[in-house]
């Protein structure tokens, strides 16, 4: 009797242990599954920014020059570039969704700069501009990105113009 109870209760550690590591896969998956949806989610959002920006632009391009300075496009563009950069966080950097949005977002940025370059020519105005490199990899990059944001949150006139040297653009 006494080897039965042995076998039973490996087969009982052996069943227990599957059904844990079954549990763990599953949980797994669903957790990668909701993550997966929300930055699909969050690409969608940006999509949905990155026109709402070209129509901002779109009608700034006609404004008058006192109506410029307090531009909301700036400001749009900002926010685009929070939410990839916790994209950025968040997913691989070779995700092809990702390098989509983050292709149309230096388009953005570049319209936003040649819109600035107009007005200061057509409002005889002189935009304080800051063009900055960056890779995903860098870890100064990084902190460097950290001060632009603080310098751009104070300065609302500042335009900094944040591209990814990896992008094929």
């Amino acid at each position: 009797m006494n080897k039965k109870t042995d076998w039973r209760l490996y087969i009982y550690a052996l069943v227990i242990t599957l059904m844990i590591f079954v549990t763990a896969i599953l949980l797994s998956n669903y957790i990668e599954s909701r993550k997966s949806q929300q930055v699909k989610l969050m690409g969608e959002k940006i999509s949905l920014d990155v026109l709402s920006s070209e129509t901002q632009f779109a009608l700034l391009e006609g404004a008058a020059c006192k109506n410029i300075s307090n531009s909301e496009f700036s400001k749009e563009i900002n926010n685009i570039a929070e939410k990839l950069s916790y994209m950025e966080d968040k997913m691989k950097s070779d995700n092809a969704e990702l390098v989509y949005l983050k292709k149309y977002y230096s388009l953005l940025e570049i319209k936003d700069y040649l819109l600035m370059e107009k007005i200061a020519d057509k409002c005889d105005t002189k935009p304080v501009s800051l063009i900055y490199f960056y890779k995903n990899d860098c870890l100064d990059c990084r902190k460097q990105g950290y001060v632009l944001t603080y310098l751009r949150e104070n300065y609302p006139k500042l335009r900094v113009y944040s591209f990814d040297y990896e992008l094929d653009s």
